[in-house]
Parts: C-alpha cells; structure tokens; sequence
C-alpha cells in the first residue's frame, strides 16, 4: 500500500517555452531572442526541439541539455552546455523553412515546497438512450420503466496543490504562484506522482517507467493563501490539466 511519502510534484513553469525563427540566433552575440512574454530565468535547463522542417543552428542539437546563464534587459538568452558549463556559440546557419524551432524546459524539476495536491477527474455524460427495438416477454404493455444509456464524453481534470511560501525567488514554488497572474503560460506542465520510483542514477530522477503517476499541460487557475502567526505560511494553487499524456500506468 502506498503512502504519502512514495509521491512527488515535478513541475515545467509556465512561460517556459519560446517558438523561434532563425533570425533569433545571433551568430555575433551568441544569444538568443525570445519574447517578453516568456518567463525564463537564469539557471533554467532547456532543450531544443525542431517543427515544421526547421533546422537547427549547427552548433545546437535536439538531446543535449543546456542551461541559460544570461538573460538581458531586452530578453536575449545566453547558453552553457549543462553538463560541462562550456559557453554555446552560433553559427547563424539555422533555417525555417516555414517552420520553426522551439526552445522549452527540461527535465521537469522536483517540487521540494509541495505538502500535498489532489486531481478531480469527470467525463461529459452524453445522453445516447434509444427508442425500445424489441417488446416486453408478457403480453400487454410494458410494466417496468427503461433506463437512459449515458455515454462518457470530453473529461475535465482539475486539481490543487497546497505549497510552503519560501523567501527563494528561484524556488519552483515561488514560480508556480508567478504562473498564475502570468497572460501567457505556454510550457506549463505537472507530473503527479503517487509513486514516484528513482532511477538510480547520479543525480536521480524518477524512473516513468516504473512509477505510478498522472502527467499533462495545464493552465493554472486560481490562487488562494493567508497569513497567521500559528502556522507556516501556506497558498494554495489550483490547475486544470487540458491535456493528460501519462495515465496512471499508460502513455496517452
């Protein structure tokens, strides 16, 4: 039997994914320009993904890890290799062949301020009830009432998650409040963990493989929190997950 202390939140704030042309490269500078409505911060991990036919500067790829080190005033993005801190150039060779590139979070990261979240799962009941196509065994009328047939439809899951406030600015907590009052919340993702089994490896992650848990796009939706001298200081964010790619034990 599971307990509390088998699951997990890990979180993909939202404003964490940019679309990008080739013109945002900037062989000169080496960086990058995405748009104010983006919420990038200094730190975040981010991986490159290619849509449409675009194709990625050279001196990028769509596996490695790399991790913003600068942000300007006017929103332009330097990068260092994650694993070996090594600066990212440019080439300025990218094409966008009418497509574009995305840059967006990644890995998910552990919510450490988390105490606890629940998710609320409904689907549409859509009435498909027929006319009766057959009579009754005895003879006369029917002497019973018939039932409707109701068809499940479009679901809905929302949900909460109840998080310490922290004085950290780059805690994932304190940028899951930020995405609510944020207009754009593009990349905004959870993975729910019931049971959340490790990887092993160094530093370790969750094993999805093997573990039990719920995972989708979300918009987050409301906020409520307080203060009192009793307790610690608590809010609660409430989300509504449009679009579930895990299932418990089963990709979507």
């Amino acid at each position: 039997m599971l307990t509390g202390s088998s699951g997990a939140v890990y979180v993909t704030p939202a404003g964490t994914k940019a679309c990008l042309l080739a013109a945002d490269f900037n062989g000169t500078d080496n960086d990058i320009q995405v748009e104010s409505k983006n919420d990038f911060v200094v730190g975040d991990r981010v991986q490159f993904r290619e849509v449409d036919g675009a194709v990625l500067d050279t001196q990028l790829d769509d596996t490695t890890n790399y991790r913003i080190s600068a942000i300007t005033a006017d929103y332009k993005v330097s990068l260092v290799v994650h694993a070996t801190d090594a600066a990212v150039t440019f080439s300025g060779d990218g094409q966008d062949n009418g497509g574009h590139v995305e840059m967006f979070y990644a890995p998910a990261a552990g919510c450490c301020e988390c105490r606890e979240w629940s998710l609320d799962y409904q689907r549409d009941e859509l009435d498909s009830t027929t006319l009766p196509c057959t009579v009754g065994e005895q003879p006369g009328s029917r002497k019973w009432a018939s039932g409707k047939r109701m068809t499940p439809g479009l679901y809905t899951a929302t949900g909460t998650m109840t998080l310490y406030l922290t004085d950290n600015d780059t805690a994932i907590s304190t940028r899951l409040m930020r995405s609510i009052h944020l207009n754009t919340q593009d990349g905004a993702y959870l993975k729910l963990y019931w049971d959340a089994v490790s990887d092993g490896a160094t530093p370790p992650a969750p094993n999805d493989s093997a573990s039990r848990y719920v995972a989708g796009k979300v918009t987050f939706t409301a906020f409520n929190s307080g203060v009192n001298p009793d307790d610690p200081s608590q809010a609660e964010v409430s989300f509504n997950m449009w679009d579930i790619e895990r299932w418990i034990d089963a990709d979507c």
